[in-house]
């Protein structure tokens, strides 16, 4: 039981470190965000509103 709590902390350790890098600066999740906001102001923008 010993060996399976300390590979549980090993890979709980893992995915924390891996969360920590998707959501830094330049990791997959900021950049995600990054382009979702960017698409959302575009959508947003006075320049694309069409008036009829």
């Amino acid at each position: 039981m010993a060996e399976e709590g300390r590979e549980e902390r090993k890979r709980a350790k893992e995915l924390s470190r891996a969360a920590v890098e998707a959501v830094g600066d330049g990791g997959s999740s900021a950049e995600d965000l990054d382009s979702l906001v960017k698409e959302l102001v575009k959508l947003t923008s006075p320049s694309d509103v069409q008036v009829s």
